[in-house]
């Protein structure tokens, strides 16, 4: 597998594990030292200190679907850089009967295993605001 189609199996694999609230199978996709800089939030360091957020941000929603795109990757030994979009259906607690549909975009950084999977490092991550694609 190329490197470029194991970054796109990750983030197939990332989606997947966030739709499913699978936080055990999220664990695997994220380095120990991985930090997420969400808009207008501080950022979260750890991987233990950003599956709590995202189990705590999971009992707000339910994930009716999540992708995230990728667009562009560059990679240099065992670090890349890729570039994307993302796209969520949400279903929020607080009302349920109006899915709020999200698109945004991604910068990561992600880190090559020695056994050749790539797991994410580092995510930085924003929305295009009301109505954008």
């Amino acid at each position: 597998m190329s490197d470029i189609d194991g970054i796109r199996q990750t983030a197939k694999d990332y989606a997947q594990a966030f739709q499913q609230g699978d936080l055990d199978r999220m664990a695997t996709i994220l380095t120990e030292d991985f930090i997420a800089m969400p808009p207008d939030q501080p950022a979260f360091r750890g991987r233990d200190c950003v599956l709590e957020q995202i189990r705590n941000d999971l009992k707000t929603m339910t994930i009716v679907s999540l992708n995230f795109e990728v667009e562009e990757v560059e990679t240099s030994s065992n670090l890349a850089c890729a570039i994307g979009r993302s796209r969520a259906e949400l279903i929020m607690t607080e009302d349920p009967d109006t899915p709020v549909e999200m698109n945004g975009k991604f910068l990561w950084i992600l880190r090559k295993t020695d056994d050749g999977r790539w797991l994410l490092a580092r995510d930085s991550c924003s929305g295009n605001g009301p109505g954008s694609e």
